[in-house]
């Protein structure tokens, strides 16, 4: 019941048309306000990366402001609490507005994976089967990430406003996919032990983003690389889940 309500009311909105035509015109356009004159062979490179920049952004952006949204309202107005009423446990409830902003970042994911594959693709058959491959690692490691991101906002929506909240999920993707990366090299120069342990514990983001492994036709990940990065996002997304479940709030 909750699944079906809260999908009816994103599609009510339209506001997901908006972000099919972010990931969708993008990467068409972008690609063109390069020099691609002097070198036509950036473009493929160059539209691949748009591709994948909009899908951070787009979900970042407006999928996690949608799922927080969600929470704050249906916490605040007793949807949550008529559906325990009816019988839906309070991690049904949770799961089920998990599963509605899933649908539109899957969604999102296949468009962009869709440009990526089916546009810029090399003419090898060697390097369109890397290509190929290097796309389903980067799918699969980009929704190891944002998945339990989805759960953190829809739980932090629940408790405290919705605006507070967005804020919250916003800074930490970014904290995780454009500081950290900065923060080793200032690392070496510090000796402070509390710093070294909250980079440690931080959880690194930047590793699950491939998208310079695409423009610069890197070739896929090793499969004993791709299984420790997997379970490493993995166990940071089972302890994400895990506070998610705990702020969780029926009713504000």
């Amino acid at each position: 019941m909750l699944f079906k309500f809260a999908l009816s009311t994103i599609l009510e909105r339209k506001s997901y048309l908006l972000a099919l035509f972010t990931v969708l015109l993008i990467p068409l356009v972008f690609p063109y306000l390069t020099p691609w004159e002097e070198n036509p062979s950036i473009i493929q490179p160059a539209r691949a990366q748009a591709a994948w920049v909009s899908l951070w952004f787009v979900t970042i952006g407006w999928l996690f402001y949608q799922t927080t949204d969600m929470g704050h309202r249906y916490s605040a107005n007793g949807v949550f609490q008529y559906a325990r009423f009816l019988g839906a446990s309070k991690f049904s409830c949770m799961v089920q507005c998990w599963l509605c902003g899933l649908v539109f970042m899957v969604a999102l994911l296949l468009v962009t994976m869709g440009i990526s594959i089916l546009l810029c693709s090399p003419g090898n058959r060697e390097e369109a089967r890397m290509w190929l491959m290097m796309n389903l690692q980067y799918g699969a490691l980009f929704l190891l990430v944002c998945s339990p991101l989805l759960l953190l906002s829809i739980a932090l929506g629940s408790r405290v406003a919705a605006a507070a909240a967005f804020c919250f999920v916003v800074g930490l993707s970014f904290y995780g996919l454009l500081v950290l990366p900065y923060g080793e090299f200032y690392l070496k120069e510090t000796q402070s032990d509390i710093l070294r342990l909250g980079w440690h514990l931080s959880p690194h983001y930047h590793v699950a983003d491939l998208t310079s492994r695409l423009v610069f036709k890197m070739g896929p990940l090793e499969p004993y690389s791709m299984m420790l990065m997997s379970l490493y996002f993995a166990v940071v997304g089972v302890t994400v889940s895990s506070i998610s479940y705990i702020l969780f709030k029926e009713r504000k």
